[in-house]
């Protein structure tokens, strides 16, 4: 797959996050810390979704999705576990024209987020995954020459 390192400031924007799964509020979670507004979208309730509402401001739609929840939304993750309902999921963003990032199905996703291992950091840091104002990518000193 090829793809373009980019990172977009949501500060002002909405993101989606469709199902209840630990890797949807995962990926709430990182949204949150880049600044984010959220918006949840899931039928059911666990308490990850329960630790995640008490931690965080969130629109909690708590059905499946409806066409009006990508209304106006930056990107979209999807994680709801199921995989018929991943793709349903998926091709409505597309028909909406929402950029959308399916959990363990990159074939789905128009762009991913690099994980962090787990136990070594809560949120990736931009040192770890490159970012602004960093050093240059380690290949660039052999097109210095």
């Amino acid at each position: 797959m090829s793809s373009l390192p980019a990172y977009f400031d949501l500060s002002t924007r909405v993101a989606l996050v469709i199902g209840g799964t630990k890797a949807a509020v995962d990926r709430a979670r990182l949204l949150h810390e880049a600044g984010a507004g959220i918006r949840l979208v899931t039928p059911s309730r666990s308490p990850d979704i329960d630790a995640l509402l008490r931690e965080r401001r969130i629109d909690w739609r708590r059905r499946p999705l409806s066409p009006l929840d990508l209304y106006d939304v930056a990107l979209a993750f999807v994680a709801t576990g199921n995989r018929h309902t991943d793709e349903q999921a998926a091709r409505a963003a597309r028909a909406a024209r929402v950029p959308v990032s399916v959990f363990d199905r990159p074939d789905l996703s128009d762009f991913f987020v690099p994980s962090v291992q787990a136990g070594v950091a809560r949120r990736p840091r931009l040192d770890e995954i490159g970012g602004p104002k960093l050093a240059p990518h380690p290949t660039a000193r052999w097109h210095a020459s």
